[in-house]
């Protein structure tokens, strides 16, 4: 292979591999690997947890509660994270619809 086919071939792989990490689907994968790290420093996942399960012994309804009460007794950046982490979540979900409903059926 020759030096000028070297270099066509690694700006072609340099594209692709740009073209990968920048896709929709990497980029959901960032925001939410991004959030949940974000979390895990803004709020005490602990004492989330503990209470969660306290407040989980009530029912459903409760846990709703709990959640919408959580989330609006937080901080503006942990609130923007979560909306973040979620449509990120919800992005990556209806790609998975998506692909399942396109998935060839074989008898």
């Amino acid at each position: 292979m020759t030096k000028i086919e070297q270099q066509v071939m690694a700006g072609v792989a340099g594209i692709y591999l740009a073209r990968k990490m920048l896709s929709r689907t990497a980029l959901e994968c960032y925001a939410l690997f991004a959030s949940a790290f974000s979390l895990t420093m803004l709020v005490s996942v602990s004492s989330v947890e503990r209470n969660f399960i306290s407040v989980a012994e009530g029912g459903l309804a409760n846990i709703l509660n709990f959640s919408i009460v959580a989330f609006a007794n937080t901080s503006y950046v942990v609130q923007g994270t979560v909306l973040l982490a979620a449509i990120a979540l919800a992005g990556m979900l209806a790609d998975l619809v998506r692909a399942v409903r396109v998935a060839p059926r074989f008898a």
